[in-house]
């Protein structure tokens, strides 16, 4: 049987061992900062599921695909980087969810696949964008790709603390309005 490293924290630890390990972790759970990272959104994750069993009503049916969207997002956080002058660790799929949630609020601009390159330049964090959209029928859409832009550059700047160095917005799709 192969073995799926897929689950594998930057350590080298199966986050499945992590879980096994989550109330009585090993010296190298306790010490690993991936270890710990992991250990604490089990946690959140335990207590969120625990807080579901207690509910009354049935949860909605994308909220289990939801959860475990975040638990597989997290494993899937390989570099994390920092952001200067603050202290926090913020990854490349973080940042991307922040492009495309500010695209998604142009009207008439759906975002799709947002790609992040982080790099280190003069001791600063540069980000190259590739963003694409689907944009209505109805849409003007060099006003949109502008607004997109707009919108991505602001939320890099006031959500993140981040300039973004390049943008690339690409048009893949047009869609209905009531699609």
């Amino acid at each position: 049987m192969a073995v799926d490293t897929d689950r594998d924290l930057a350590c080298g630890r199966a986050l499945d061992e992590v879980w096994d390990q989550l109330d009585h972790p090993t010296e190298h759970g306790r010490t690993c900062a991936h270890c710990t990272k992991a250990r604490e959104s089990l946690l959140l994750l335990r207590e969120a599921t625990g807080l579901l069993v207690e509910e009354p009503d049935p949860p909605a049916l994308d909220l289990t695909s939801k959860i475990m969207a975040a638990v597989r997002a997290d494993v899937r956080r390989k570099e994390m980087f920092d952001l200067p002058g603050t202290g926090i660790d913020i990854s490349e799929q973080a940042i991307a969810r922040v492009i495309r949630a500010a695209a998604d609020q142009v009207p008439g601009v759906r975002a799709r696949r947002c790609v992040v390159r982080v790099s280190v330049q003069d001791d600063r964090l540069a980000l190259s964008v590739d963003l694409s959209v689907a944009v209505a029928y109805e849409s003007v859409i060099q006003d949109a790709v502008d607004q997109v832009r707009l919108r991505a550059i602001a939320a890099c700047e006031q959500r993140i603390g981040i300039r973004l160095s390049e943008l690339s917005v690409l048009v893949e799709d047009i869609y209905g309005g009531d699609q």
